[in-house]
């Protein structure tokens, strides 16, 4: 099953994976987001 396949990734990636984006903001949320997917992406 796709479906299960994709969650064991998901799972297995899941501790790198816990900030929490509060949108108080848009455009503050926004780049938070960007700036924590570059970092993620470039390490």
């Amino acid at each position: 099953n796709m479906r299960i396949a994709k969650a064991s990734v998901e799972l297995a990636t899941a501790p790198q994976f816990d900030k929490i984006i509060k949108n108080y903001d848009l455009d503050v949320a926004k780049e938070e987001a960007y700036q924590l997917v570059k970092k993620f992406i470039n390490n």
